[in-house]
């Protein structure tokens, strides 16, 4: 039976995952074909879809390999909470590097129409005046300002259960639960110490700052919008920008009941109510797909005139069409490329730094139990 759960709970995230990524061309915009800037260059239509048709089929090829492979793997060794992550990481993966061969092969075909036409189709609109729109700039710190206090109240949750925990530590027993089955009810103990009472805690903790950091960031980050009906424009993008700062915090929380409640559970050495465990797993799902279509509507708002240049067009400044790494651009945030939404500079201080924190959190999450 949990084996059957654990399958139910596998099926309806692979599936929004699969269908995110097979279709991540057609939310990407027209601007870019996998990566690649073309908004002055005509690929021909029949490469495109040759190159579209070819990442699709290795996509559903995956698919079906990752699921009889999660299916043998849940039904031999159970664990379904360690098995399920560790398929979503090998098809996400996989899903990167197919993006990569389709970039390499997409990138190559722009430098030979390029140098079929000596250069001239893309060219870098340097004399451009740009308009500042100081009245869209104050809503959108209006925004930011109203998101600061409600990401603010999920901070004040992670500290109120470390506090909780902290406060109980002495009354522990020497023997703890620190992982629940599928059923709500604990089936892994460990020794009390510090890592085991504390590490959902800081995990809690360090996820919730990352997340709001990142939420409030894309509200105030670059956005662009088309000077025409530049009114109507401005309305739009201030409510798809609220949207996502509703979705982003949505997540969050959700994710929140349990990492801030899980220590709670311990102390108490209660069950883990099953409302939850399906919570923390659907909501994010449904948060995720508001996310992306808001993303998406907002990138329809930008100009559409083809001789804007934007410092995030130049391809030498991107790595495979997913990875930014800009030196000159002061930006922490910009849109993405590949998909909806918008990505680290990974030549940001404060992006290296969450890499860092990610690769500790998983770091410590392999060794933790």
């Amino acid at each position: 039976m949990e084996n059957m759960v654990g399958l139910m709970i596998l099926a309806p995230i692979l599936i929004f995952t699969h269908l995110f990524m097979v279709y991540v061309q057609v939310i990407s915009g027209k601007n870019y074909f996998y990566g690649v800037y073309i908004k002055n260059v005509n690929l021909n239509e029949d490469d495109k879809k040759r190159i579209d048709k070819e990442y699709k089929r290795r996509m559903n090829y995956t698919l079906i390999l990752i699921i009889i492979l999660s299916i043998l793997l849940i039904k031999t060794f159970g664990r379904e909470t360690i098995i399920i992550p560790i398929a979503l990481t090998i098809y996400i993966g996989l899903s990167y590097w197919y993006l990569r061969d389709s970039y390499i092969e997409v990138k190559n075909i722009k430098s030979q129409l390029i140098s079929f036409t000596n250069g001239e189709s893309i060219q870098k609109q340097s004399n451009q005046t740009i308009t500042i729109d100081t009245k869209f700039i104050n809503e959108k710190e209006k925004l930011k300002r109203k998101f600061k206090i409600l990401f603010g109240i999920c901070v004040a949750i992670s500290i109120i259960s470390f506090v909780y925990v902290a406060i109980n530590y002495n009354n522990l027993p020497q023997t703890i639960p620190i992982h629940w089955g599928i059923d709500g009810k604990p089936d892994a103990y460990a020794p009390k110490n510090l890592k085991n009472v504390f590490f959902i805690n800081v995990l809690d903790i360090g996820m919730v700052l990352m997340l709001s950091y990142m939420g409030v960031g894309t509200i105030g980050y670059r956005s662009y919008i088309d000077t025409q009906n530049k009114e109507e424009n401005r309305k739009k993008a201030l409510k798809y920008l609220n949207n996502i700062g509703y979705s982003l915090f949505t997540i969050t929380i959700s994710m929140q009941l349990a990492t801030s409640i899980n220590p709670m559970l311990t102390v108490n050495n209660m069950n883990m109510p099953m409302q939850l465990v399906f919570i923390t797993i659907f909501i994010p799902i449904i948060g995720g797909i508001f996310l992306t279509y808001s993303f998406i509507m907002l990138s329809t708002l930008k100009s559409k005139n083809k001789n804007t240049y934007m410092i995030e067009s130049d391809d030498e400044k991107w790595i495979y069409g997913f990875i930014y790494y800009n030196k000159e651009d002061p930006s922490f945030m910009v849109e993405k490329r590949i998909g909806a939404g918008w990505t680290f500079n990974m030549a940001h201080k404060s992006a290296k730094i969450i890499i860092i924190f990610l690769i500790l959190i998983l770091i410590f999450s392999l060794t933790a139990f």
